[in-house]
């Protein structure tokens, strides 16, 4: 019998690279990708060759619905990520402009593990959170102290909020009901598929600055600190591989991130090494390309402990310079 993947949210960005190499690892293995939005044109090309073995549902996790037309006897891992990221964007200025995006956000990740729960096959489930459910107090990168994924919760938009929430409904659902569900929290995520949909309009320091060294333009920054922990989105899913190979997991909740925090400097710097010629300008903010804070060092804006993940499963992010290349590569195309 195939091993069938579920996946809410794979159509968009980060987790398209999960359900490619899901469907890369063995020639038997299925995949169901649920998205309210259809794939585009973008999507397509990157599964190209792999259709066959790829099932698309259209529909929103909240919809019970949706969850009715799903195959549950077949599934044997599930991955919920599908979230609006802009939610915190909706609320401003009205009071209820985000509610849907707020359903979504709560009501999909409870509707995904009651799903799973009733699923006779599943072997594990991992639900996505993010680094936004900590809070910006915390280990100072001057102590040499990633963020660890016990303490520092204070989440401070709707955004965070939501994604903790999710969290705890899976920790529920395992105590509770036995359920072999883990949650991740992601570093800020960068590479291959990236780009604005109508659920994401984030372009991220690395994102610009390699746009920007393709282009042949020098880059405008405010400041050459700030900056952050930055992952590459097909280490995300070897890491939600290697969490659903392993053998026995330790904890609830893993941080999965490149586990060290990066100045602007030295993001200039490492594209400058892949594309020659590449540089940046120190520039007041109201010129910039790239606003950088220089007090945000503490907390989510420092270096993630990625090793409970290391230690749980042996994963291990690639070199900055070959997540960067390989980056710079998938633009060119």
């Amino acid at each position: 019998m195939p091993q069938t993947l579920l996946v809410t949210g794979g159509g968009g960005f980060v987790l398209s690279h999960l359900v490619r190499q899901w469907l890369e690892r063995a020639p038997d293995t299925l995949a169901i990708v649920v998205d309210v939005a259809p794939l585009d044109a973008m999507a397509r090309r990157w599964f190209w060759g792999l259709e066959n073995r790829l099932t698309f549902v259209q529909g929103s996790v909240s919809d019970p619905a949706l969850w009715a037309k799903l195959p549950q006897e077949k599934i044997t891992h599930i991955v919920h990520a599908a979230a609006v990221t802009s939610i915190n964007r909706l609320f401003e200025g009205a009071p209820a402009g985000g509610l849907p995006a707020l359903e979504t956000n709560m009501m999909g990740p409870a509707r995904a593990l009651a799903f799973a729960a009733g699923c006779r096959k599943l072997a594990r489930m991992v639900h996505v959170s993010t680094g936004s459910v900590y809070g910006t107090t915390g280990p100072e990168p001057d102590e040499s102290q990633p963020l660890p994924e016990d303490g520092y919760i204070d989440p401070d938009g709707f955004y965070g909020i939501t994604k903790y929430t999710g969290e705890q409904l899976a920790g529920q659902w395992a105590r509770q009901f036995g359920l072999p569900v883990a949650a991740i929290r992601l570093s800020s995520v960068y590479g291959p598929m990236d780009r604005e949909t109508a659920h994401r309009a984030v372009s991220l320091p690395p994102a610009v600055l390699m746009r920007r060294a393709l282009a042949g333009e020098r880059v405008r920054i405010s400041n050459r600190g700030g900056a952050g922990d930055y992952i590459h989105a097909g280490d995300v899913a070897r890491a939600i591989l290697a969490l659903f190979d392993a053998p026995h997991l330790s904890h609830n909740v893993y941080n999965v991130a490149y586990g060290q925090r990066l100045t602007m400097a030295q993001l200039v710097d490492a594209v400058a090494d892949i594309v020659p010629g590449f540089g940046a300008d120190v520039v007041p903010e109201d010129q910039a390309d790239i606003i950088v804070d220089p007090m945000k060092t503490g907390g989510r804006w420092n270096a993630y402990d990625i090793a409970r993940l290391i230690g749980d499963t042996g994963w291990k992010p690639m070199p900055l310079s070959e997540a960067l290349s390989d980056y710079r590569d998938w633009l060119r195309t």
